[in-house]
């Protein structure tokens, strides 16, 4: 959802240890308040979203440590240059900061901070990292970094079939959506283990067009399941995904309506040095699939999908001749085509068409293998920038 900035910037700081004892030296300081950068947070399209989304309506911070117990309101702070900025005196050693905002007086862990968003009160609940310490060597500036407590989706429905109009009738998420989330968030990027609540997200009137509308949700990860019913069908097209959705993050949610699909399932197993064998899940975003450096055991199996249901016969599929590919491919019993490797070469991306004829159609596919490094591959989720890529499901 956002672009991150450093979670605490320290100015006039060096890294040597000072003492926190009480009773030492006082030294002046100003705290300026910073509220991680929006990057690409949009206009709110609907009634439920802001249209500012870090204002600060309250505010408490707390410093604690040798002998400090400084407690601060938004009133103790005043704006400069589109900044919050409150003076104080602290002593000389290491601190520990906790603040919110826009959640009320002394809030409790777990919260739901989605819920209270609301058209009453437009204000994202925002808070501290925990365990985030100053060490204060001497007069300067110190910064409390404040991240929102929600993530946010944008949901837009694209008509891949020019040629026809479509609408839609009915549109869900559902799977693993908390209810609540931690007070504070332990780092950046990291996502609190959520309680096991189903719970869905509809959207009640359903647009198909790029405009879509945008909701908060709790941080989470898991596989969130979509369903959506296309005027004049008799069943719902439906689909999934998997993904880590951080606080403070934005997620655009592409949903393409097409006659024909590939839903794309597998497995992979590789080696980091000094850890046994870890079996990862394959989890493609649209036809694009990522794989980790040394990856084997690759395992895929790629479905056709008709109006979102599986194809389970009378399938016929085209794929790279030997040589062509890294992959060994075989069509199976149930419609299906398997597409295998024990490795894969270590190149950054590899592009191959499938193609799959039923009856009297015949479909191309350009799916994409891309080959990153672990760091890349096990990093929870990019930080949104304004050429985030979009989660990409076909129905």
């Amino acid at each position: 959802m956002f672009t991150a900035l450093p979670l605490l910037g320290l100015c006039g700081c060096d890294a040597e240890d000072t003492s926190d004892t009480p009773g030492g030296e006082r030294v002046p300081v100003t705290i300026r308040l910073d509220v991680e950068n929006a990057g690409p947070m949009t206009k709110g399209t609907t009634a439920n979203v802001l249209t500012e989304e870090s204002e600060i309506n309250t505010l408490n911070v707390s410093i604690t440590g040798g002998g400090d117990n400084v407690n601060l309101t938004k009133e103790d702070f005043e704006e400069r240059d589109g900044e919050l900025v409150a003076m104080t005196t602290l002593s000389v050693g290491r601190k520990t900061i906790s603040a919110v905002a826009n959640v009320g007086d002394s809030p409790a862990s777990p919260i739901d901070a989605v819920s209270m968003i609301t058209t009453e009160s437009p204000y994202i609940p925002m808070s501290t990292t925990a365990d985030t310490t100053w060490n204060v060597t001497g007069a300067g500036e110190y910064n409390v970094s404040l991240n929102r407590m929600v993530a946010k989706m944008k949901v837009s429905i694209v008509n891949d079939n020019p040629d026809e109009t479509v609408s839609v009738t009915s549109f869900k998420i559902s799977g693993l959506l908390p209810e609540t989330t931690p007070l504070h968030r332990s780092a950046y990027g990291v996502v609190a283990s959520p309680l096991a609540t189903l719970a869905e997200w509809s959207w009640d009137t359903p647009s198909v067009g790029e405009t879509g509308t945008v909701f908060y949700l709790h941080e989470t990860t898991g596989t969130f399941d979509i369903s959506l019913r296309v005027d004049g069908e008799n069943e719902d097209r439906s689909t999934s995904f998997t993904k880590a959705i951080p606080r403070n993050h934005y997620f655009p949610l592409v949903v393409h309506i097409t006659d024909y699909a590939l839903e794309i399932k597998g497995s992979y197993n590789y080696a980091p040095i000094g850890v046994l064998p870890i079996t990862g899940v394959v989890n493609p975003n649209g036809y694009e699939i990522t794989l980790p450096e040394g990856a084997g055991d690759i395992d895929i199996t790629v479905t056709l999908k008709r109006n979102g249901q599986p194809v389970a016969s009378g399938v016929t599929w085209g794929y790279p001749e030997e040589g062509e590919s890294p992959f060994t491919y075989s069509e199976e019993e149930d419609g299906t085509l398997s597409v295998t490797a024990d490795a894969i070469p270590a190149l950054p991306e590899q592009t191959f068409t499938l193609s799959a004829a039923y009856g009297t159609d015949e479909q191309d596919f350009e799916v994409t293998i891309k080959v990153v490094g672990l760091e890349e591959m096990t990093r929870s989720a990019d930080a949104a920038g304004e050429g985030v890529s979009p989660i990409i499901v076909e129905l």
